[in-house]
């Protein structure tokens, strides 16, 4: 988890470590990248614009806000009379996104992000 800040008009988000983890420079870089590489797929995901170096120490992004968007559990949590209708556009989602060609070598393997994540 991270803890998020916005500016004024609520465009850009600041997303900076939690009190249990802290970012480093490479791992927001490595993020960045990952978005572009997503983007450019056609798959709709927030635009990373680039990573900070905070005052306090340690590092955050700044990403594009998307307002209203909420991930599959927090829909169903706030509206289960809808849950089915949620889960088949998740699966519609899911199914696009399994359909869609990328080059392999732009993203890592799950062993290779097993192996990240042990590290």
């Amino acid at each position: 988890n991270s803890k998020n800040y916005f500016n004024k008009d609520k465009t850009l988000i600041l997303k900076t470590s939690s009190e249990n983890r802290t970012f480093t420079s490479s791992e927001l870089e490595n993020e960045m990248q990952l978005s572009k590489n997503v983007s450019e797929l056609g798959i709709k995901t927030p635009k990373v614009f680039e990573v900070v170096e905070l005052d306090c120490g340690g590092y955050a992004s700044i990403s594009e806000y998307i307002p209203n968007k909420k991930s599959i559990s927090r829909a169903i949590s706030d509206d289960f009379s809808n849950a089915e209708i949620y889960i088949q556009k998740f699966v519609n989602i899911v199914k696009e996104l399994h359909n869609t060609k990328c080059d392999k070598t732009k993203f890592c393997s799950i062993e290779e992000k097993m192996e990240i994540i042990a590290a």
